[in-house]
């Protein structure tokens, strides 16, 4: 009785339509643009430290390292919708 009750619930979630697609869809592709925008940052991370104050190196290396985990997050959850 409960497994039918879940799996009712689950099925009418998952078919609920967001701008004419459905919840699936729609993660997949908003997934992908999160992808695409983490990408784009991380690229845009300068590696050249040289000659720059300790203070200025430790920022560029926080942000290259937070582009980076972001790169990795959304990898993740498109992966999980794919």
């Amino acid at each position: 009785f409960l497994s039918k009750t879940v799996l009712k619930t689950v099925d009418a979630f998952l078919g609920l339509q967001i701008f004419g697609l459905s919840l699936v869809k729609f993660m997949i592709a908003f997934s992908l643009l999160l992808f695409a925008g983490t990408l784009r940052d991380s690229s845009k991370v300068l590696d050249d430290l040289s000659g720059v104050s300790p203070n200025v190196e430790m920022g560029m290396k926080a942000k290259k390292w937070r582009a980076e985990r972001n790169f990795w997050m959304s990898s993740l959850v498109l992966a999980m919708w794919l």
